[in-house]
């Protein structure tokens, strides 16, 4: 039955008797609520609530066949959860956290980011990219920084890992979602002690912090050390006689040159090391050049914010999905991103929707618009 139909049988059928007005009145009341109800809850579930990827070129269609195995999967035993490596138990599940790190070409090199064990690298304004870098807070790193200031889209990758997000200052529109969304915040411009700003450097591309900092801050906060997230899915890694020999390098075209990305299979090690701006990406801390044991080129739609709080500023469409490329293991997997709400884990999905398993090891993901370029 139409539901137009369906709708005038209903209202005629209590309107036939005068005497039953106010049955009518009630019963109307009843059902505009519950539709009142519905529309607020599709409005606060947002694009995600019933967008689902098309198998066939990775944009949102209505579909509901894509598996959620890793929203019930347990980790063996002594298994990080935030990348799969085995630690003591003790260090499996520890809070995430979740810096923001700046990539101007004038600040490379960056200290800490080597020693993420996820890191999502996306555009801000001006055709540059800056890092949310997420460690587990067990490794002793003397020094993590430049901490740079918040953009919304870093909120939800922060909030799908219940992170603690450390950053300085940010967008208005990002720092009134702090709040809103009740983040555990760790924001330089009110907790200053838990920072440093170098003499040596420029402000504001100066500003430092460290693990020991963090995990004082922590404490200090009152935070459970203790994650709350679904962890994605780990596997073995191949054999090295089952690595391909001859790879081609994974360049992504960001914006200008300084921000071109290469990243370059090493079949020995089974990991990719990363160039930015045509040199090798080194970790200030060590020495050492970046590597992942995992790259992923997630494709998201960029576009800029044109209300009031928001105006200028860069935004991207966090939840739904699109296409995505997996490297592992020296291989390319086409594949499919989706993620349903803002708290939701995002997830990756082969074409058949069967759930990506990772190799144990730092993932780094590559945000970009479907416009720019990716050759591998």
């Amino acid at each position: 039955m139409p539901i137009s139909k369906f709708f005038r049988n209903f209202f005629s059928l209590i309107k036939k008797s005068r005497k039953h007005q106010i049955i009518f009145s009630a019963a109307a009341f009843l059902f505009l609520a519950a539709l009142g109800l519905l529309i607020f809850y599709l409005v606060q579930a947002g694009p995600g609530a019933f967008s689902v990827i098309n198998k066939s070129d990775g944009r949102s269609q209505n579909s509901g066949q894509e598996k959620q195995a890793g929203q019930d999967y347990a980790l063996p035993n002594g298994v990080r959860m935030l990348d799969g490596m085995t630690v003591p138990e003790a260090e499996t599940n520890k809070l995430p956290l979740a810096v923001m790190i700046e990539n101007l070409s004038v600040v490379r090199p960056q200290s800490g980011l080597s020693a993420a064990n996820l890191v999502y690298e996306a555009l801000a304004e001006g055709g540059i990219t800056r890092f949310l870098a997420v460690f587990s807070g067990t490794a002793d790193l003397p020094e993590i920084g430049p901490v740079r200031s918040a953009r919304v889209y870093y909120l939800d990758w922060a909030t799908e890992l219940g992170a603690a997000y450390i950053h300085c200052g940010g967008d208005p529109y990002a720092l009134r979602l702090i709040k809103q969304y009740k983040m555990r915040d760790l924001d330089q411009s009110y907790n200053g002690y838990f920072f440093w700003r170098k003499d040596e450097l420029a402000a504001p591309h100066n500003l430092f912090t460290k693990t020991a900092l963090l995990v004082e801050a922590v404490n200090a906060k009152g935070w459970l050390d203790q994650g709350n997230f679904k962890p994605w899915l780990f596997k073995t890694e191949a054999t090295l006689d089952s690595r391909p020999e001859n790879t081609a390098d994974i360049s992504i075209d960001f914006s200008s040159p300084s921000y071109a990305v290469v990243w370059k299979y090493d079949r020995e090690n089974n990991q990719y090391l990363r160039y930015n701006g045509g040199f090798p990406h080194l970790d200030k801390n060590n020495g050492e050049q970046i590597k992942a044991k995992n790259v992923v080129v997630q494709f998201m739609v960029a576009a800029f914010k044109d209300d009031d709080l928001a105006k200028g500023r860069l935004g991207m469409h966090t939840i739904g999905g699109d296409k995505a490329l997996i490297f592992r293991d020296g291989e390319a997997i086409s594949s499919i991103w989706k993620k349903n709400y803002r708290e939701d884990r995002t997830r990756f999905y082969t074409t058949d929707w069967k759930e990506i398993e990772f190799d144990p090891g730092t993932i780094w993901i590559e945000v970009v618009p479907p416009e720019r370029s990716v050759s591998y």
